[in-house]
């Protein structure tokens, strides 16, 4: 049994140092590699960035962010999977307005939040909240969903306490090719919505689900199917957090960011709808532990926020390209 033992503890030594070396390896690839890529797109750094506060800890996993219209500086976000149906309004500098729980929502791995037109369901002239229930990592889920609520008023709660949302409308889609892990939507003002994967099967791909079809969706109770509008020319490399992240519409609707980890590349929509690349992307480098959300503060000014990584808490910027 004596020697069994040391077999057994020899092995499980050898898997360690294994284990060790792989990860220290792939660090140091890591460190290189973003070492190289950030030197080569140091020429494209943004105008301006400016901290302008922390996420709290009660959001540390704040994973999509949307501007409110109505109620002025207050921002919209939410947590990532493993959370509660829960979003915050909070303000630029990471203050928590308040807190609404999405009745009978299930918060599977929300991953970003937009404002834009109501669907007809409801009678009011103002925006909803869109929630995209769209990440998945391993690529294994059958079904993707949108949670869509009017815009709470942050204005008629304390703080400090939960108000239930029930008026939500749920809507489940399925895309036409493959199961895709996304973070990033964005509604346009009109209320489309558009979806821009991850990227794990190598390509950066582009989905929509047009307002009408949202509203059909609702009156149905039916799953949808997004149309499929090609690829963009991101080119995705983990290894250096090239990466979609998030993604959002101006005010006009004339412009589509999409940011990754170091960048964002703004696009201009297209009388068709086509997504016309700019020449350059805006980059912001390594200023975030986790760059995961990004909106328009107006036409031009862009507000970017990070979960919390690595021990570092979440920040806010404030960015001009």
């Amino acid at each position: 049994m004596p020697g069994v033992r040391r077999v057994v503890l020899g092995a499980v030594v050898l898997v360690l140092a294994l284990s060790a070396a792989f990860w220290w390896g792939w660090q140091f690839r890591r460190d290189r590699a973003l070492a190289r890529y950030l030197e080569e797109r140091a020429a494209y750094t943004a105008a301006s960035t400016e901290l302008t506060g922390m996420v709290p800890r009660r959001l540390s996993e704040s994973s999509g962010v949307a501007v409110s219209r109505t109620y002025p500086g207050v921002l919209w976000t939410h947590n990532d999977s493993g959370h509660d149906p829960v979003v915050y309004a909070m303000n630029l500098g990471g203050q928590i307005l308040g807190a609404f729980s999405v009745q009978g929502a299930e918060s599977r791995d929300w991953e970003d939040i937009s404002l834009g037109r109501c669907p007809g369901v409801w009678s009011s002239e103002s925006d909803c909240l869109y929630i995209g229930d769209i990440g998945d990592n391993l690529r294994r889920r059958s079904v993707y969903s949108l949670y869509i609520i009017p815009e709470p008023n942050p204005t008629s709660v304390e703080p400090t306490a939960t108000t239930t949302v029930a008026e939500v409308r749920r809507v489940d889609f399925v895309y036409p090719d493959e199961r895709h892990d996304a973070e990033a939507m964005a509604v346009s003002p009109d209320g489309n919505v558009t979806i821009v994967t991850k990227g794990r099967n190598g390509r950066t791909q582009v989905f929509v689900i047009h307002h009408a079809v949202v509203e059909q969706a609702i009156r149905q109770n039916r799953a949808i199917t997004p149309e499929s509008r090609g690829t963009l020319a991101i080119d995705p490399v983990p290894l250096i957090g090239k990466v979609v992240t998030g993604a959002a519409f101006s005010p006009s609707g004339r412009i589509l960011a999409v940011r990754t980890y170091t960048e964002i590349y703004l696009y201009t929509v297209g009388e068709d709808g086509e997504l016309l690349p700019p020449a350059v992307p805006c980059f912001v480098g390594i200023i975030e532990p986790g760059g995961e959300a990004v909106d328009f503060l107006d036409e031009e000014t862009l507000v970017l926020t990070s979960e919390w990584s690595r021990g570092q808490q979440g920040t806010i910027y404030r960015v001009r390209c």
